[in-house]
């Protein structure tokens, strides 16, 4: 799976939709404009590309919106993600090494996780 691929399916996992026009009076939030997850600020008014991989705000609120649990050093030196599909009741998670980047290896963990979630 791409990387866009994996921001897709992230962004449907919180219910993200697509953006309906200059008419679209929906809260601010993740939207897709032209297939991409863009923020939306609301009144037509667009912020930046949605990319919890390179951002760490972007990636804790994605952990928090999904309830995604993360445990660190077990085993040493790696991440666990594990969070549960409301739709499946089942668990999904992903384990990485923490190595070279560490904060880039939690906000992938956390990106593959929710892309799990994502319905079908």
């Amino acid at each position: 799976m791409t990387d866009l691929e994996l921001l897709i399916r992230a962004a449907r996992a919180i219910g993200a939709t697509d953006y309906a026009g200059p008419d679209d009076c929906s809260p601010p939030g993740v939207k897709f404009l032209n297939g991409v997850p863009t923020n939306y600020e609301g009144h037509g008014e667009w912020g930046y590309a949605w990319n919890p991989s390179a951002n760490d705000d972007e990636a804790l609120r994605l952990a928090v919106q999904l309830h995604i649990d993360l445990q660190f050093d077990d085993p040493p030196g790696h991440v666990t993600t594990l969070a549960v599909n409301p739709r499946s009741l089942c668990c999904t998670g992903k384990t990485v090494e923490l190595a070279p980047d560490p904060q880039a290896a939690v906000r992938h963990a956390i990106v593959v996780t929710a892309a799990a979630l994502a319905p079908q």
